[in-house]
């Protein structure tokens, strides 16, 4: 019996044990995200209190264009691409995605649908955070408010800038531009 007892601790206390270096390893994930850095310790302790660290493998679907917008995620490992299906089946690149990046943001706050289709290029670690529990937090931590409008601005100005190449240069100033960035 007593041997039964201690090995069910054993167990919950690993799980713990693990469930804490998660927050920990969010923790100190989370300032790694643009604009995401000035975060007081409350506040970032709030949202790793939500996060589910999830893994994908190479070509395997993180969300696709259409679902609910159920989370944001925050790719910590690996390199993932967003696209967009056009109604003659092509495959429309919109984002290549890096560590360490916020994404499915804009559906989120939207309340809306996923724009796009997010897949795994390589082997990736992200982590999740339920859009309910986010949109909860943003009242009450002044701070992470800023942080997503910052976000959102320059996600803003990306596609701004993206709309202008396309519109205003041709094929080959916008494979230089490319290149030279």
């Amino acid at each position: 019996m007593y041997r039964r007892g201690r090995s069910r601790r054993t167990r919950a206390d690993s799980a713990n044990r693990r469930v804490m270096n998660d927050a920990a390893q969010f923790i100190h994930t989370l300032p790694r995200v643009a604009g995401f850095d000035g975060l007081a310790i409350e506040t970032q302790q709030a949202i790793a209190r939500q996060a589910l660290r999830c893994r994908y493998k190479t070509g395997q679907v993180i969300y696709l264009e259409g679902e609910p917008a159920e989370s944001l995620c925050i790719l910590e490992e690996g390199w993932v691409k967003a696209t967009r299906m056009t109604r003659e089946g092509r495959e429309q690149a919109m984002m290549f995605l890096r560590p360490v990046e916020l994404f499915g943001d804009i559906a989120v706050f939207a309340g809306s649908t996923y724009p796009g289709t997010v897949t795994a290029l390589e082997a990736v670690q992200v982590w999740k955070i339920p859009a309910r529990a986010m949109l909860g937090l943003i009242p009450r931590y002044p701070d992470l408010a800023m942080a997503v409008i910052h976000h959102l601005a320059k996600r803003v100005v990306h596609y701004v800038n993206l709309v202008e190449d396309l519109s205003l240069r041709s094929v080959e100033a916008r494979l230089a531009h490319t290149l030279l960035q």
